[in-house]
């Protein structure tokens, strides 16, 4: 007579594939070495230093400018002013036919018209 064993039952894939990593994992964690100290790198740029930055938020607001190119004036908050000027303890620098430059406390501050980036 014929000797007929039963066949072994497979394991679902899902089931292998488990099994298969969390040995893996488990060989992983095992064998692996001492975190490692990160290698200087000699062309990275110098490290950043910390400065004060400022927060402080200026508020001016063009809304007009007029006149020709040697003798604009300007409508900064409210106020009539041309080069030389000082609106809120800031000094006008130039006046563009766009925009306005202010200076205080020693920073440049532009200043757009609204509206004046729209192309006609």
């Amino acid at each position: 007579m014929l000797d007929i064993k039963p066949r072994r039952q497979r394991q679902p894939a899902a089931a292998w594939n488990s099994t298969f990593f969390t040995v893996a994992a488990g060989l992983l964690l095992a064998v692996s070495p001492a975190p490692v100290k990160a290698l200087y790198d000699p062309t990275a740029p110098p490290a950043k230093v910390a400065t004060k930055k400022s927060t402080e938020v200026y508020s001016y607001q063009v809304t007009m400018i007029v006149g020709s190119e040697k003798n604009r004036k300007a409508m900064v908050n409210e106020q009539f002013v041309g080069v030389n000027d000082t609106v809120d303890d800031a000094k006008i620098v130039v006046i563009k036919s766009d925009s306005v430059v202010l200076r205080k406390d020693g920073r440049l501050i532009e200043t757009y018209m609204p509206g004046a980036n729209v192309r006609r």
